[in-house]
């Protein structure tokens, strides 16, 4: 799991990461895939609060982005985030398939 720590209302940087599967992390190929970025809070029963397809920064190398939101980080709290793979198919792939990544939004002083 990874954590990665926020300011509330901020849109930068960009959520990036390598997408990768096995007990070596190879990269994903997303060649032909779509990629949504999902992000809920760590609270139980909470709806999902961002649902949205996320850029493919370089597919053979399974990069992604997210883009913030206007409204994605104007809550304080910890959230889980992974990143839903659609293949060609139709079949369906969440990474990290192994729990969550974690961000944790903190207050602004500003």
């Amino acid at each position: 799991m990874t954590v990665t720590y926020l300011k509330q209302n901020d849109r930068l940087p960009a959520y990036a990461a390598t997408l990768v599967s096995g007990p070596h992390a190879t990269p994903i190929d997303l060649t032909g895939c779509t990629v949504h970025f999902h992000m809920r809070s760590n609270a139980a029963g909470q709806p999902i609060k961002v649902d949205i397809p996320a850029t493919v920064v370089d597919a053979a190398a399974g990069t992604v982005r997210h883009d913030w939101g206007v409204n994605d980080l104007d809550t304080v709290g910890r959230y889980r985030v992974e990143w839903q793979i659609t293949y060609p198919s139709g079949r369906r792939l969440p990474v990290p398939s192994n729990g969550w990544d974690e961000i944790r939004v903190v207050d602004d002083l500003a």
